[in-house]
């Protein structure tokens, strides 16, 4: 029985190291990817979330044309299709895609596509604010390094156009 008692707390005491230096290292990864944004925020390219025609949250800080006016300046930066394991965003639909989108305050934006007739779609606004860093089970459901990595992208493709101008005036 002893010895029972003894794994079981061993177990325990590994499990609270386990969580103690996910949190720790889900907080530097926060860290650098705010560290990235405000670093290149006023150098990235915004564009308006095509398609919305919704916004089903509470969370709303402000007003509505307030909101809609940052939705008109966003970056999309990950999708998440819900799976059995993962739902954090999820309908009764298992094929609902979810977007996550970056909105010039330096907040995200989650939207979800709902499917109309013909192939078509539209968007609606579901989450705001630190979406991007959710976590399930210690793992953050949107792909960090996916989303640096297209903010890459867009200042790449800024400086490109930049670079352009300069050729042609």
């Amino acid at each position: 029985m002893c010895r029972i008692n003894s794994l079981i707390e061993e177990i325990e005491s590994n499990k609270k190291i386990i969580i103690d230096k996910s949190k720790v290292l889900q907080n530097d990864e926060i860290e650098k990817v705010n560290s990235i944004i405000n670093m290149s925020i006023k150098h990235l390219t915004f564009s308006r979330i095509p398609k919305l025609e919704g916004f089903n949250f509470k969370n709303i800080n402000g007003s509505l044309i307030y909101f809609n006016n940052l939705c008109d300046h966003s970056i999309y930066v990950g999708s998440y299709i819900p799976t059995s394991s993962s739902k954090c965003y999820y309908d009764d639909n298992e094929s609902s895609k979810y977007e996550l989108w970056l909105l010039w305050n330096n907040e995200f934006c989650v939207t979800k596509i709902i499917s109309l007739k013909n192939n078509d779609f539209k968007r609606e606004v579901i989450d705001y604010g630190k979406c991007a860093f959710v976590s399930q089970n210690w793992k953050f459901i949107w792909d960090l390094d996916n989303l640096v990595y297209l903010l890459e992208g867009n200042l790449a493709q800024n400086l490109t156009n930049i670079q352009n101008r300069l050729v042609n005036s």
